[in-house]
């Protein structure tokens, strides 16, 4: 079997020189091989692809399969977020001081659903003072090296901690504008898991029905407060259009005091979950361990076993 562990190795699968070959590709960090790519025109004489994505396509052929594993991205970014042997989860987060900002929304490389959300902010005057584009060169400038180049626009593999670590300014927040990386793929990233992790309360734009796992995993959200039909719509620029102006009303009719106030439990309740959850993930068994994973996930349960024992 071949396993593809490198850009030169993939490259020849979609060249088709894989056609004789049994492949396994470790992709749960991504949600498809290539964007928008036609699985039907994939050559192997087998083919195994651990996905992120939790509605993998419909055209792969007979032999060819998709195997979900939705947790890296929870796994990578507790792994991340933290400097392990330094947080006191005692300290962290003052979740009970009153947020100064309603919401924040950090966008990152120029997508078209991202431009999307954007302009429906700037047109509803909802802009925040924390509203970031990395893509439109709108970022805020901050002092922790960790995060000196908020404006990065092209991905690399030290970027990656930094996009996990929350900027100096989440804990003056109430709400993060979550704009995932997919808005036609279920596919959670670290964009999702750190209001999370950090007790922040997650609106999220990705595709429709993004809510429905989360909840089946136990998530809970403020049904009572905020109207999440939004995530039920399946046009993508209605279901940005009805978000914004759901984010709209929440300013001008509920308030930050109220939502911080009603929802600061069930925050603190989802950080808790985002490590017991660690404890219920599994590898794929269908295919061999891969032992960065388990490596990440040994990491994330210990720093999590720390946040659970107060």
């Amino acid at each position: 079997m071949i396993l593809l562990d490198s850009n030169e190795k993939i490259q020849k699968l979609l060249d088709g020189n894989y056609a004789e070959e049994d492949i396994l590709y470790y992709n749960a960090n991504e949600a498809e091989i290539r964007p928008d790519y036609d699985y039907s025109k994939l050559q192997a004489k087998s083919y195994i692809e651990v996905t992120g994505c939790l509605d993998p396509p419909q055209n792969l052929k007979p032999n060819h399969q998709k195997i979900i594993y939705p947790w890296f991205w929870l796994v990578d970014t507790i792994r991340m977020v933290w400097d392990n042997d330094a947080t006191d989860p005692k300290r962290y987060w003052q979740t009970t001081r009153p947020p100064a900002q309603f919401y924040t929304c950090m966008l990152g490389q120029l997508r078209p659903h991202r431009e999307m959300i954007f302009d429906l902010l700037l047109w509803n005057k909802c802009v925040s003072q924390y509203l970031t584009f990395a893509g439109k060169g709108i970022y805020r400038d901050v002092v922790e090296p960790i995060r000196q180049d908020v404006g990065r626009v092209v991905w690399s593999g030290s970027n990656q901690q930094k996009t996990h670590r929350f900027p100096p300014w989440y804990d003056l927040c109430l709400i993060d504008l979550v704009v995932e990386t997919h808005e036609d793929h279920t596919f959670y990233t670290e964009k999702t898991w750190k209001p999370f992790l950090g007790m922040r309360l997650p609106m999220i734009f990705g595709n429709c029905f993004m809510m429905k796992p989360l909840m089946e995993w136990g998530f809970r959200f403020p049904l009572n407060i905020v109207d999440y039909s939004y995530d039920n719509e399946p046009n993508p620029y209605l279901r940005a259009r009805a978000l914004v102006m759901e984010l709209k009303r929440l300013r001008e009719e509920v308030g930050m005091e109220k939502i911080h106030k009603e929802t600061l439990t069930i925050r603190k309740q989802n950080q808790r979950l985002c490590f017991k959850l660690l404890d219920t993930i599994e590898l794929p068994s269908e295919v061999p361990e891969f032992p960065a994973y388990l490596e990440h996930l040994e990491i994330s349960k210990k720093l999590g076993k720390r946040f659970l024992s107060y």
